[in-house]
């Protein structure tokens, strides 16, 4: 009987261990952090980054003008792009783009998300499109997969500095 009561608490200890475990949490993409100047990103990157043409996007609030063209993952090339605040110049988000992407890549790359981060916290899939979503402490990661007349199927991995909604939380 005493056994069974010791494994029973040591069982309910392991257990209880397990839940308190911190959350996955990443602060940037691959070894950026949010937060990089420029010269940060092109220092992490030497003689990978190309200076694209100056981007404002999210109305203002966010640009675009370093890239890394075929970065592969999982045998699928993207070009990566580095979204800096307008505001103070720093890293705010990554975006990866596949152009054509294939309808099979959405299921691929949400089967790798989930292995490394878990489930998404939301999915929604349409005619339009799909998107699946994880949202970590410091990350926001949003794989979307979509039409656009012209250039066919593109899929985005988006990963997002957390801290930029956190302040818009803060004002509701």
């Amino acid at each position: 009987m005493k056994k069974m009561v010791l494994f029973c608490i040591v069982m309910l200890f392991m257990a209880s261990s397990s839940w308190a475990q911190d959350p996955i949490d990443i602060k940037g993409w691959n070894n950026t952090l949010w937060g990089m100047t420029e010269d940060n990103i092109r220092q992490l990157f030497e003689g990978q980054i190309t200076v694209i043409k100056k981007q404002e996007i999210d109305d203002g609030k966010l640009y675009r003008n370093l890239s890394l063209n075929k970065y592969n993952i999982a045998g699928v090339d993207f070009d990566v792009l580095f979204e800096m605040g307008t505001a103070d110049n720093r890293l705010r988000s990554v975006r990866l783009v596949c152009i054509p992407a294939l309808n099979s890549y959405f299921g691929r790359f949400e089967q790798l998300l989930t292995g490394k981060y878990g489930p998404p916290k939301s999915k929604d899939g349409s005619q339009s499109g799909k998107t699946a979503s994880w949202f970590l402490p410091s990350t926001k990661i949003e794989l979307i997969f979509s039409h656009m007349y012209g250039f066919g199927n593109i899929l985005n991995i988006l990963y997002s500095d957390q801290s930029i909604l956190k302040k818009d939380f803060d004002k509701l």
